[in-house]
């Protein structure tokens, strides 16, 4: 909290003379509010939360202290919680204490000083949960970020692995045409048509690789400018054949003809169709009596707001026992030295960003379809 604003008090109870006490001892040093019972505290709770502490009475009409303390813990589990009575049992009192409704049990007349000591401990106590847990978002925050990275270089690796490959294809291209250009020209001969259009091809070729890598390679933040599903999933398509990754399967792409423009950060939405569909590549691997078939689809859900993304493979599928453990991070089946086990992990922490679903069938020996589920952009959502 601002080091300047005074820590906020709620404090209840159905007599309104011992409000007005309390009131007039704490606004010194406290930002009070009162409540003359336990449906006006949850009220006052709603209506101009949050509070740093509550102070509640026990004996009062309609709800108790203790109920009202629960409701508060439930509600608002950072409030601190004070009991404030004389008229609770020894029972209620150990039964509030044990089940974590309050952080103090004070009796009633309570002398100022002991009052002012007891908010000032809670106030401490309010201070140190708020402190430990921004320090565990940041560090969980930190370790989301270290994830997302590391799971991009390795998809970068390997896409670059693949890109490597097709290069060195081309560069025999490229190196035959240009033998036979530099005889030509010690021939006195202008360069056959044959291999000018083979330099051609070649440059084509690192145009498009130096285009998706360059493409690939920028940072990207969540949010920002609405993206067109339809355009990435097929992009992404092409990078891949491009980089020789679906020379061995039957590629099957249906998308509607207008664009569909959903609420994600184009490089977040190209990491998770590049790990959904290498991982369908790596499943189809050594099939056997039949042909690897790809099939990625894009729709409008009939749900207003939302569109889906399929990826479907025929390859060896994922035993019903095993799907429970395929989104945990560091769990892969593939051998060493072929997958970091964080591509499921990181597509569905990106999803989950984005507010979006992902979900998975599969038969083992069949096949594998995973669907995500993204919110469609403003605009679009509006008009559907």
């Amino acid at each position: 909290m601002p080091p300047l604003q005074k820590p906020r008090v709620l404090c209840v109870d159905d007599d309104p003379q011992l409000l007005d006490g309390l009131r007039n001892v704490l606004r010194r040093r406290f930002d009070v509010t009162t409540a003359p019972g336990g449906r006006e505290g949850l009220q006052s709770l709603a209506q101009s939360g949050p509070f740093t502490v509550v102070v509640s009475d026990f004996r009062m009409p309609e709800m108790n202290g203790a109920e009202f303390l629960r409701c508060v813990r439930d509600i608002a589990p950072d409030t601190v919680r004070i009991l404030l009575t004389g008229q609770a049992s020894w029972e209620d009192t150990i039964s509030a204490v044990n089940e974590g409704y309050i952080f103090r049990f004070l009796g009633k007349p309570c002398p100022p000083p002991v009052l002012l000591k007891a908010l000032d401990g809670a106030v401490e106590q309010a201070r140190l949960v708020t402190r430990d847990r921004e320090l565990l978002e940041s560090k969980l925050d930190a370790m989301s970020g270290h994830l997302l990275r590391t799971e991009r270089l390795a998809t970068l690796g390997t896409l670059a692995g693949a890109v490597g490959h097709e290069l060195a294809n081309m560069l025999v291209a490229f190196d035959s045409a240009l033998r036979y250009i530099s005889k030509r020209s010690r021939e006195g001969l202008t360069p056959a048509e044959e291999d000018l259009t083979t330099l051609g091809r070649v440059r084509e070729h690192l145009a498009t690789h130096a285009s998706h890598l360059l493409h690939l390679g920028r940072p990207g933040t969540p949010g920002g400018e609405p993206t067109d599903l339809c355009d990435v999933a097929s992009g992404t398509l092409s990078m891949l054949r491009s980089a020789g990754t679906l020379r061995h399967a039957q590629v099957h792409l249906e998308i509607p003809q207008a664009p569909v423009l959903i609420r994600m950060d184009r490089i977040r939405l190209e990491q998770i169709l590049l790990n959904l569909v290498k991982n369908a590549v790596d499943a189809m691997a050594g099939l056997r009596g039949r042909s690897p078939s790809l099939g990625v689809s894009v729709t409008r859900d009939e749900e207003p707001g939302t569109a889906s993304c399929r990826i479907e493979d025929n390859g060896c599928g994922i035993p019903q026992d095993k799907l429970v453990e395929i989104f945990e991070p560091y769990h892969t089946t593939k051998p060493p030295g072929q997958g970091t086990g964080l591509g499921l992990f990181v597509v569905k922490q990106i999803l989950d960003a984005s507010k979006g679903e992902l979900s998975v069938t599969s038969v083992e020996g069949t096949g594998t379809t995973f669907t995500f589920r993204v919110p469609l952009a403003r605009e679009v959502s509006q008009g559907v």
